[in-house]
């Protein structure tokens, strides 16, 4: 499991790109305090093991998903997905999709869309990394959701309106506030 805090500066360095997936280059890069579960040596010889169609092999997908603890589908989806809307401002949206684990991880889709254009993934059996609690994915997906609309305010498309960037921006700090702690108050 690795653990970061938000609150310090982090400036590990920089890894290989070709020795990691996109997401744990965004777990190394991240500043959150994330506990992920790192899967992917395991999910990496299975699909060494059975070659470059393991996504279609039975027995592969039964390795993979038995690797995290999961029922998946014929296509490798885990089943009992449950999807939660985080941030929704005019025509922009941010959710997560995700997965609880008979072995108590949890493992991560996300959506994101503009009024033109936006990126989805859906959790899968061949994720390499996971999570240790609902509480780490979500942190993730909103740090990951800051991100693509911040992207989206400084946007040069010629498509993207003023009332656009206008709603990426209330998203974003609709998102920050959500990662600031709280002090109560008594």
């Amino acid at each position: 499991m690795t653990t970061r805090n938000l609150k310090q500066p982090h400036n590990p360095p920089k890894p290989k790109r070709e020795s990691h997936s996109w997401l744990s280059l965004f777990f190394i890069e991240s500043q959150a305090m994330l506990k992920t579960i790192d899967m992917s040596e395991q999910i990496e010889a299975i699909k060494k093991k059975f070659g470059r169609d393991f996504y279609r092999d039975p027995k592969a997908m039964q390795e993979a998903a038995q690797v995290w603890g999961v029922e998946y589908n014929s296509g490798g989806a885990p089943i009992k997905l449950k999807r939660e809307t985080l941030v929704e401002f005019g025509h922009c949206k941010g959710e997560m999709s995700y997965v609880e684990t008979t072995k108590g991880y949890v493992l991560l889709g996300m959506n994101a869309s503009t009024s033109i254009g936006g990126f989805g993934y859906a959790p899968s059996i061949w994720d390499g990394v996971g999570f240790a609690s609902y509480w780490d994915a979500r942190a993730c997906a909103v740090e990951k959701l800051i991100n693509y609309f911040e992207k989206e305010t400084a946007s040069t498309n010629s498509c993207s309106s003023l009332a656009n960037k206008h709603s990426a921006m209330r998203v974003v700090q609709f998102l920050r506030e959500e990662m600031t702690p709280q002090l109560e108050l008594f």
